[in-house]
């Protein structure tokens, strides 16, 4: 069978668990609480849904700059050839400043550009989290499954 990318987070859930319950990290009242815990610490932890997130951040960042005009050129340029067939004075200096102004509509379009990817970026984000808490929620039943029918079979006659 082909390894699934959720088998680290499976495999990181199912010891948790078994820590929890096998090592007594103080029993949780309830098996609600240790799920709590749990879902917690993979929503803060799971490199996933961090870079996720950092495209979020990154992709929101991205619409003030498309906004935005191009930075303006300021030049100097120092001349020592005679531009006046004055043979005296060979040395010229000229300055400019240029600043390049995009088509009318231009910004505008690139700004809904960068919101409509800012938002899809949020529900990469969203998507992951998801997926990750569906992730947990299946391994942790698998635990719970499991150590109850290892509590059963222990219980049992021997």
């Amino acid at each position: 069978m082909p390894s699934q990318p959720c088998d680290g987070l499976v495999r990181w859930a199912m010891a948790t668990c078994l820590a929890i319950g096998v090592f007594g990290a103080g029993a949780p009242a309830r098996a609600d609480e240790s799920l709590a815990r749990l879902l917690a610490l993979a929503l803060t932890d799971n490199p996933e849904i961090a870079a996720a997130r950092q495209r979020l951040e990154a992709a929101k960042a991205q619409e003030p700059q498309a906004r935005a005009l191009d930075d303006p050129v300021v030049s100097l340029t120092e001349w020592s050839i005679p531009s006046n067939f004055n043979l005296g004075e060979t040395s010229e200096t000229w300055y400019g400043v240029e600043q390049s102004f995009p088509f009318p509509g231009t910004r505008r379009l690139r700004a809904e550009v960068a919101r409509l990817d800012a938002a899809a970026a949020e529900q990469e984000y969203h998507a992951a989290v998801q997926t990750v808490r569906a992730q947990l929620k299946t391994a942790y039943a698998r635990v719970v499954s499991y150590l109850k029918a290892q509590a059963s079979l222990g219980a049992g006659p021997s």
